[in-house]
């Protein structure tokens, strides 16, 4: 074949080369001129590269593309005329020579397909330069990464001896680039290439960057695809990653929705202790008390265990989460998994308040409602009791047995009001089941 023929000529000898012409072995010739395109895209990835061509000559060509077409630049001499040269355009080959000796300087195999009908070459020059040109149109729209097949090999070699901390670093430099430069796409692949080849040796740092950019709405938004290294990296024991897997399992999120492989996150997660576990058993809670479809629609519902949700959210209630605790009052008012106690409920909307009072911002617009109506009636109480007459040093102990009794009398009553005044509330407007 032509690209076998172009390599050994040079080591047989030049004598060869005044044998070889391209039409004598059934190649078509394209002339100086031919097909041209309009692209509304402006090149905006120029590279320069030094390749040996298949021989002992050394070319320093350089190509720009858009998503739609290749431009190759080859400096010749400032005497070269067209009448000088020939081409051949193939689907994934360009070949080119000098007429004269009937020579081929240039033989590559090119990373993808073209239109071979929509592409040609001319010769473009002025007083100080010279130029092959070649305006190829690539047969489907996307990126290239490289040129030529012979420097994707290239590259897969060098790449082989990269350490991990500088595939790091020039994974970081890239994407440095691609945003300070224009987010040229070039910069972007090379980045991701350099993350991908840490990644695939265990460099936890890689993984979740490449989680992250896939999961960036404004870079790939593959959500699916940064789940494939979430998950790399949460089997290295990542609690962010550990996190966010049991967060798409539950919601189905990039991925179909999986009761029980949101669950074994979740625990995964509680197994590492506080602060973490902390949120876990909370939103474990709430996975529980809500159920949900294991896979699609179709398949059987996983139905609400208010036990197993009291469960976690007592454990969570103990390490001073007010979200669970506030949870754990909304079961007793209902009544749901547990004996209906609305006193018991209020008393618990109190303690989360106390423990973190910005929970109310945290539920539904009926509980936000009772539990700023509870915080006002608890700031009454505190109000009346700070009223009471100091203490007489010389006062009598009836008087001031008194004064206690009224306090603890003032606390019963308006815990048993506001219970009730909920419970009623609660019978005309349903209430949300869990904070946001």
């Amino acid at each position: 074949n032509a690209e076998y023929m172009g390599a050994e000529l040079v080591y047989i000898g030049m004598s060869l080369f005044e044998t070889f012409h391209p039409a004598a072995h059934g190649y078509r010739l394209q002339p100086a001129s031919g097909t041209s395109y309009n692209s509304s895209k402006p090149y905006n990835s120029a590279l320069t590269h030094p390749v040996f061509l298949g021989y002992d000559v050394l070319f320093d060509y350089s190509w720009s593309q858009t998503t739609e077409h290749i431009n190759i630049r080859i400096p010749l001499s400032t005497s070269t005329t067209k009448a000088d040269l020939w081409a051949i355009i193939e689907v994934a080959t360009l070949m080119a020579g000098f007429r004269k000796v009937h020579s081929c300087f240039l033989d590559i195999n090119l990373w993808g397909k073209i239109k071979v009908e929509n592409s040609r070459w001319l010769l473009e020059r002025d007083i100080t330069k010279t130029h092959m040109e070649f305006e190829l149109e690539k047969a489907d729209p996307t990126w290239w990464p490289y040129l030529t097949r012979e420097e994707a090999s290239l590259q897969t070699a060098k790449e082989q001896v990269v350490s991990d901390d500088t595939a790091m670093e020039l994974g970081n430099k890239n994407l440095l680039m691609w945003a300070d430069h224009g987010k040229r796409d070039a910069d972007l692949e090379a980045a991701v290439k350099y993350y991908q080849i840490a990644s695939s040796r265990g460099v936890l740092t890689a993984q979740l960057q490449l989680a992250k950019i896939y999961a960036d709405p404004d870079i790939f938004n593959n959500v699916a695809k940064a789940i494939e290294y979430y998950e790399l990296a949460a089997l290295q024991g990542d609690i962010e990653s550990q996190f966010q897997l049991a967060m798409a399992y539950s919601t189905g999120e990039g991925v179909p929705k999986n009761f029980q492989k949101a669950v074994l996150w979740y625990e995964s997660i509680i197994q590492h202790g506080p602060p973490h576990s902390v949120t876990a058993l909370f939103r474990l809670g709430n996975l529980y008390q809500r159920g949900m479809p294991e896979g699609d629609q179709n398949a059987a519902l996983i139905e609400p265990d208010y036990h197993k949700a009291l469960a976690c959210w007592m454990k969570a209630g103990e390490l001073n989460s007010a979200d669970a605790i506030f949870n754990i009052g909304i079961l007793y008012l209902n009544g749901w998994g547990l004996h209906q106690d609305e006193e018991k409920a209020t008393a618990l909307f109190v303690k989360a308040l106390n423990l973190d009072p910005t929970v109310k911002s945290r539920v539904g617009e009926t509980s936000r409602k009772m539990l700023e109506e509870i915080e006002r009636h608890s700031l009454r109480l505190k109000t009346a009791n700070s009223a009471l007459p100091a203490e007489n040093v010389e006062g009598d102990t009836e008087k001031k047995k008194k004064y206690s009794d009224d306090t603890v009398e003032w606390i019963v009553w308006g815990l048993l009001t506001v219970g009730a005044a909920a419970a009623y509330f609660l019978y005309k407007k349903r209430l949300p089941s869990t904070p946001n």
